[in-house]
């Protein structure tokens, strides 16, 4: 089930916006690791909204002797205990995150290959949902969908 429906309403930065469509999003960036080579950056550039859409990512997952960690943006560790470099492991996965990605902007994982001895190319799996045809409304116009019963939803990005 999707966070928001066609015709509920966003708010991200003190920006309102009324979503259009809902799409599913599924995505997979591979990730490259050398034997036990630690914190390497991976921008999700894939995952970059354009015009009119946010998307919403609610899980990663993965399998295989990884941790990863998610930032959005760069250098902002997203769903960790006060922001700590802690890395997800994957008896941990699926692993339940909130993050809406704004138009011209990318997450970046921060990956670590626990085997010594072996490089690995891991995939890493992104589902959420894809706000589409999205557009901005006034404060006047949130308050009086509130009224009318429409679902509006205070987020960070």
């Amino acid at each position: 089930m999707p966070k928001l429906g066609k015709g509920e309403i966003l708010i991200l930065d003190k920006i309102a916006y009324r979503i259009g469509r809902v799409e599913r999003l599924i995505y997979v960036e591979p990730v490259s690791l050398g034997a036990g080579e630690t914190d390497k950056l991976t921008d999700v550039k894939n995952l970059t909204p354009e015009d009119a859409e946010i998307y919403y990512i609610e899980e990663l997952d993965w399998s295989g002797p990884t941790r990863h960690q998610l930032q959005y943006p760069r250098g902002v560790p997203r769903h960790t205990p006060h922001g700590m470099d802690v890395k997800i492991r994957e008896w941990q996965c699926p692993y339940t995150v909130e993050v809406h990605v704004k138009k011209a902007t990318f997450p970046t994982l921060v990956s670590d290959n626990e085997l010594a001895n072996v490089a690995i190319t891991q995939d890493v799996w992104f589902y959420g949902w894809m706000y589409k045809d999205v557009e901005i409304i006034k404060a006047d116009e949130v308050e009086s969908a509130r009224r009318a019963g429409v679902r509006v939803l205070e987020a960070e990005a």
